[in-house]
């Protein structure tokens, strides 16, 4: 984009309460267009972890959205928040918070909205009330093939609407991150022969702690030097499934040989620090971890379904396998452990794979575009 054109007021919006993969990188999204000049400003639901980061990182916050279906007085507060700001792109990171951001978008004079999709959907909702919504987006960005024919199926929206953008990682993080891999490995208690296990993401149902967990039981046993690590905090309404990964990792009676590190906020230095990674989740829609496994040197073990069959160049960046076999998750893990060279080569290829294609600054460069396209018509 030329670096003349004129850096406008943006809002990008996000009423969710958690803080996981699709927040944070909703809060990189922001500080990207900030740093690049754009006056951001932020719209959160109250009292969220967002709120909070966004604030501690010095960007306009507005914590005025709801979360619900509809509310009246929360489109009221957002169309008028608009106008006083004189924002000329509204840019919706989670589909619920449509209902309020489009209306509020058209009562502040036709506002241009987008949206990021991030998740998949099994129901269809291309009844009246979501036409009226989808029909008023200029754009949907799908973080993965996976998620825009899912949107082609399940929603009101037109092929020419979708743009299949995956969320892209900052390069060079993930390479100093590397430098200090060493004292990381020492911080989490990993010796200097030991091999690093990372499963990383939300504890809830979906992710795949319970089957990480399993096949761990066996590859504990065969490969005595590796160390097992759980990063990630329990997510809010799905206490009763933590309780039961926590109940299965007492029982395997591993020692300190698992750990449950809970949220950390350094996870390019957590991988860097980690000898495999393994994302045993059954239907991820942008595969956010992978990436950034990649962007760190990081060789992978995947379950072969959903964005992991277009992000995993099985093989060659890593390994995929099927849910539907116990045992095979167990089995990959061994062989990827054991064979140090077939590691290391998946390692350097996973990294060139990051670095052709999920460059952070080029998925800004696009969206970029698409801004200064829509404020000049």
């Amino acid at each position: 984009m030329n670096p003349e054109t004129k850096k406008f007021p943006v809002a990008i919006a996000s009423s969710s309460p958690s803080w996981g993969g699709l927040e944070m990188q909703t809060l990189i999204s922001a500080r990207e267009l900030a740093g690049r000049g754009y006056r951001v400003h932020m719209l959160t639901g109250r009292n969220t972890v967002l709120e909070r980061e966004a604030l501690a990182v010095g960007l306009n916050v507005a914590p005025i959205l709801t979360g619900r279906s509809l509310s009246p007085l929360a489109v009221l507060s957002v169309a008028r928040y608009l106008t006083q700001n004189g924002i000329e792109i509204v840019h919706s990171e989670l589909a619920r918070d449509l209902w309020v951001i489009v209306p509020a978008a058209r009562a502040a004079g036709g506002i241009p909205a987008l949206l990021t999709m991030g998740m998949q959907s099994s129901v269809n909702k291309k009844d009246p009330f979501h036409r009226s919504l989808y029909r008023y987006l200029s754009h949907v960005f799908c973080v993965s093939d996976v998620v825009r024919k899912n949107m082609l199926k399940r929603y009101p929206v037109r092929d020419d609407q979708l743009l299949v953008i995956p969320r892209g990682v900052e390069l060079e993080r993930y390479t100093e991150a590397r430098s200090v891999r060493k004292e990381t490995r020492r911080e989490l208690g990993l010796g200097e022969n030991d091999l690093g296990v990372v499963h990383a993401g939300r504890i809830s149902r979906g992710k795949g702690q319970l089957e990480f967990l399993r096949a761990i039981e066996s590859v504990a046993e065969h490969v005595p030097r590796a160390r097992f690590f759980l990063v990630g905090g329990i997510t809010a309404g799905e206490e009763v499934y933590g309780r039961e990964v926590e109940k299965l990792a007492a029982r395997l009676a591993l020692g300190d040989r698992l750990r449950f590190t809970g949220h950390r906020s350094d996870m390019p230095e957590v991988l860097a620090a980690a000898d495999l990674l393994v994302v045993p989740s059954a239907s991820e829609a942008g595969g956010n971890m992978v990436i950034e496994a990649m962007a760190a040197g990081l060789a992978v073990a995947a379950a072969g379904s959903a964005s992991f069959l277009e992000l995993v160049v099985d093989g060659e960046t890593g390994l995929l396998f099927s849910l539907d076999d116990p045992g095979e998750l167990a089995s990959v893990m061994e062989r990827m452990l054991v064979d140090r060279p077939l590691r290391e080569s998946m390692s350097v290829a996973a990294r060139r794979r990051a670095e052709e294609h999920y460059d952070r600054a080029g998925r800004t460069d696009i969206t970029e575009e698409i801004y200064a396209g829509l404020v000049s018509q």
